[in-house]
């Protein structure tokens, strides 16, 4: 009889684990699938920060490929509205 309470014991304790991992791969997928949303947001800078780009394609646009690389960039370029940006 305690063979079978331990064993029906054990049984009960690897499927209360397996659902355990189920449900923490679906945490881990949703938390995955939301960093992904995050990432591919955009980011508002300050307007301090815009008038620098600006002032920097105005002046000089090897300015902005410099001020892109420090900030771990491959590459850059000047919008239209001489904006620096930034471009992986």
């Amino acid at each position: 009889m305690k063979f079978l309470t331990s064993l029906l014991l054990l049984f009960v304790v690897v499927m209360v684990s397996a659902v355990n991992l189920s449900m923490a791969k679906e945490s881990a997928n949703q938390l995955t699938e939301r960093l992904q949303e995050l990432d591919g947001a955009a980011i508002q800078e300050p307007a301090e920060l815009n008038r620098h780009k600006r002032l920097t394609c105005e002046i000089d646009r090897s300015l902005c490929l410099l001020h892109c690389r420090l900030k771990g960039y491959l590459r850059a370029y000047c919008s239209q509205q001489k904006v620096c940006r930034c471009v992986q």
